[in-house]
């Protein structure tokens, strides 16, 4: 810490996070300042590129106006913690889908003011050029849509060789693919991926207003921006039964904060029915991925349940939106 240029003699008040299914969060206090540790789980294979990944995406967005957590640094190495780290400044805010402060529980006037500023966030993301912030080769262009679709197919063919995994576990899948594989987006619109943006990776500023950062950048690329929005739209908090959302939150439509979003993006949202169900079957498989641990020991077993729970609603819902 002190050799990033942090002022303090040793960490203080270190105590863990809730938050993610997989990685440790550990919140502290150095000098006078707070910071958030975090460790991918030894279980997950590539952890120090996903660290890597995740320092360079946060370091790139200092030249954003995109809300994100300082970077403080990054080791790759396990030589300080035997585990690849990143540390980032600490943000206050809240979770959408974990406790809402009372001035927003229940009140659709200030839900709807969160749901604004997502998709106000979302768009500023895809208005990001990422050659000018030093991620011009962060991913391909060609065949974007066709390598998402294969990408996450040959994932969930490599889960049906663990031992105890049945073949036809997600039971929407082939037709998800089927559907995604009839007929891809006519057009790319290349940019900046979060990659996994939902409501469990934004923190709210505490006056409701404002989103304070995205978080858990581990999976960011460059892609077809709609994929965020799509991701935002079918984890919506409320349209997904087995997926939690806070106590007391109420704005469960997303069209208006899709009608934001289409108002501020760079270019429009021709065949987004598309991009949800590639964000509903990319998750899904991502998902899924927690009960295959807990199959070979090193996930927990109740987690792994609820969550496939989820990714096998997200396909049904899937199947159920409009060609």
């Amino acid at each position: 810490m002190r050799r990033q240029g942090c002022a303090g003699s040793a960490p203080t008040n270190i105590r863990s996070i809730n938050g993610g299914t997989q990685n440790l969060l550990i919140r502290f206090v150095f000098g006078e300042s707070e910071y958030v540790l975090r460790q991918p789980p030894r279980s997950v294979a590539g952890g120090p590129e996903m660290i890597a990944r995740e320092a360079r995406v946060l370091g790139a967005l200092a030249r954003t106006d995109v809300p994100h957590a300082t970077l403080v640094g990054a080791e790759t190495e396990p030589h300080v913690l035997g585990e690849p780290f990143l540390v980032t400044a600490f943000v206050t805010g809240f979770n959408a889908v974990d406790e809402l402060p009372v001035p927003v529980r229940g009140s659709p006037a200030a839900q709807r003011e969160i749901a604004f500023a997502a998709a106000e966030t979302v768009a500023g993301l895809a208005r990001v050029d990422p050659a000018a912030v030093g991620l011009s080769d962060f991913g391909r262009r060609a065949d974007w849509a066709q390598r998402q679709v294969a990408r996450w197919t040959r994932t969930l063919d490599g889960y049906r060789a663990i031992a105890g995994y049945r073949a036809d576990s997600l039971t929407a899948a082939s037709a998800v693919h089927m559907r995604l594989t009839r007929c891809y987006p006519r057009e790319q619109r290349f940019g900046l991926l979060h990659g996994d943006l939902h409501f469990g990776n934004m923190l709210v500023r505490p006056d409701g207003r404002r989103i304070a950062a995205i978080v858990d950048w581990e999976l960011a690329t460059l892609g077809d921006v709609r994929l965020d929005l799509a991701h935002l739209v079918v984890t919506w908090p409320g349209t997904l039964t087995s997926w939690a959302s806070a106590d007391g939150w109420t704005c469960t439509d997303s069209i208006d904060a899709v009608d934001r979003y289409a108002e501020l993006a760079p270019r429009g949202l021709e065949d987004f029915a598309w991009f949800r169900c590639l964000a509903a079957y990319r998750m899904a498989v991502l998902l899924e991925g927690s009960l295959v641990r807990s199959l070979n020991g090193s996930g927990d077993p109740s987690t792994g349940r609820r969550l496939h729970a989820i990714a096998e609603e997200l396909l049904d819902r899937a199947l159920e939106l409009p060609s």
